[in-house]
């Protein structure tokens, strides 16, 4: 994973203005205190290996939202490529629109 994770370093690196959310979520159509906690460890498993990297901590956001995400495809189950796509973690620019929504939901 850390070969996917260092472009992404390093674009950080590259420019120092750019702040990121990551939003990590999970399989299945139930949301609860352990999908949330796996959507979290998601998350922070990238950020963690981000600022390993060298990027710095206070540009990243780590989100878990179980399978709350605004991406997440309905139906899909445990198994199955639908599935697979659903146990992900998203990155977003903190000055996109979904990123901004997902912050105002957060503080709300």
């Amino acid at each position: 994973a850390v070969e996917n994770i260092r472009p992404i370093a390093e674009y950080l690196l590259k420019y120092e203005s750019v702040k990121i959310m990551l939003i990590g979520s999970t399989a299945g159509d139930v949301t609860n205190d352990s999908t949330l906690k796996l959507s979290q460890d998601r998350a922070d498993a990238v950020r963690n290996t981000l600022i390993e990297l060298g990027v710095d901590p206070d540009r990243i956001i780590a989100i878990g939202m179980g399978s709350n995400d605004p991406w997440h495809i309905k139906d899909a189950g445990y198994d199955g490529p639908a599935a697979s796509a659903n146990r992900k973690v998203v990155l977003l620019d903190t000055r996109n629109e979904t990123a901004q929504s997902i912050l105002e939901q957060m503080n709300s």
